[in-house]
């Protein structure tokens, strides 16, 4: 199968896992995954009243919609996000996880000091391993 195909294939497999997860949330009230958290609070109890078909063609409907316009948006943005994503290198990664690790320092309930400990554990453990496309050390850091 050639890029292009497998690319396309893969995108179709991702939205219709995101579809599929409206299904799971509406008749059965448990979300399939994050995007679907929202809708078992309107689709469900219009199942329960026998609407079982119109929560899901909403849902279809919204869900094919939402990625559409997505896609149209974002396709004009891609070019100038590649050209961008070529200047970054090791110090710009390290300035992003450190901002991300500040981030959930500040967000963390039990407070800064074990939101910093968790963040930077975190990163430890992201860094373990090896790049399954080059074979080189894992840290995106440039070490």
């Amino acid at each position: 199968m050639d890029p292009q195909m497998g690319l396309v294939f893969m995108v179709t497999l991702y939205c219709a896992a995101r579809m599929g997860a409206g299904i799971r949330a509406i008749l059965f009230n448990i979300p399939g995954t994050a995007g679907a958290a929202a809708t078992p609070q309107d689709g469900y109890p219009m199942a329960k009243q026998g609407k079982r078909q119109q929560a899901l063609a909403i849902s279809f409907v919204a869900s094919a919609l939402g990625g559409l316009l997505t896609t149209i948006n974002a396709l004009p943005a891609m070019p100038l996000l590649a050209r961008t994503g070529s200047y970054v290198h090791s110090v710009e990664m390290i300035v992003v996880m450190l901002f991300g690790v500040l981030l959930i320092a500040s967000i963390a309930a039990q407070g800064m000091l074990k939101g910093l400990v968790a963040g930077f554990f975190g990163l430890m453990i992201g860094a373990i391993g090896t790049d399954v496309v080059y074979a080189t050390p894992a840290a995106p850091s440039g070490f």
